[in-house]
């Protein structure tokens, strides 16, 4: 499951990308413009069909309960053993192809099933511009059942200058969930904001559209901006390491324990959300 595939390649003027299958996940592999890299080793995948943590092994919404099998190969778990980030898929479960140079397309319905029993199609159109990449999500329900919206992205962003230490960070959030042992709760508060990053950090902040958070190095700067559609945001920064990952999520983190905190997708509609990094 964790095979790699060779990733399609996007371009436009001095932009290139890639998109493709990697250690289990669709993911944006690298992000370049020039010989700038804008992200880091680990790309930007996306993560789903839930995002974060679950307090337990166990999914409860719209009158449906599934437990998890801990021993699924599809589940990661943090270090408390608590399933982590969804749903790893295979390279076959994605159907990817480029329309034309500057645009890459990806679709599948496969994190639904046992383990999420909320049939749905997720479609990713990756595209370069001028004001660099654009990655758009789509979820749409194909069963008669309501999905929960529960996805987000996960993009390792890395600025010029090879010491992070030196980057400077602007992140426009106002409010932040508590979080208890790394799990959501139902209590807010003003936003607790630094423009040198604070290591170790993993926060999670409602987000508004238009929010755009900024990582400067000595040589260049990467942002990316919550075009449409995420409303929650992580920041994760371990000590000592080369990437500062700020991550649009599109459903709260009580998605799955809260269903009156949930974003639900009907049977013939469609959620829809984007981000930039540039």
């Amino acid at each position: 499951m964790a095979m790699d595939v060779e990733p399609l390649s996007i371009c436009h003027g001095s932009w290139s990308a890639g998109l493709g299958h990697h250690d289990g996940r669709l993911s944006v592999r690298w992000l370049r413009r020039g010989d700038v890299d804008l992200l880091g080793p680990e790309g930007c995948p996306l993560i789903g069909p839930w995002f974060g943590r679950l307090r337990d092994h166990r999914i409860a919404f719209d009158g449906v309960t599934v437990d998890l099998d801990p021993g699924d190969p599809r589940i990661d778990h943090d270090d408390l053993g608590r399933p982590l980030h969804g749903l790893r898929t295979g390279p076959d479960d994605w159907h990817l192809f480029s329309p034309d140079p500057s645009r890459a397309l990806a679709s599948s319905t496969e994190l639904s099933g046992p383990a999420f029993p909320f049939p749905h199609e997720i479609s990713v159109e990756v595209a370069l511009t001028a004001a660099g990449l654009e990655v758009t999500t789509t979820l749409t329900p194909t069963g008669s059942r309501a999905v929960p919206v529960a996805f987000g992205w996960h993009p390792y962003l890395v600025a010029g200058g090879a010491d992070p230490e030196r980057w400077s960070v602007h992140l426009p959030f106002e409010r932040q969930v508590v979080l208890a042992d790394l799990l959501a709760t139902s209590q807010t508060a003003s936003a607790d904001l630094v423009e040198d990053i604070v290591r170790p950090r993993d926060d999670c902040f409602f987000a508004r559209e238009g929010d755009t958070a900024r990582i400067e190095g000595p040589t260049s700067a990467t942002a990316i901006e919550l075009t449409s559609g995420y409303g929650w945001a992580m920041v994760w920064s371990p000590e000592g390491a080369g990437f500062i990952c700020v991550e649009p999520m599109a459903g709260p983190l009580l998605a799955l324990e809260e269903p009156s905190e949930a974003i639900v997708v009907s049977p013939g509609e469609s959620f829809r959300c984007s981000f930039r990094i540039h």
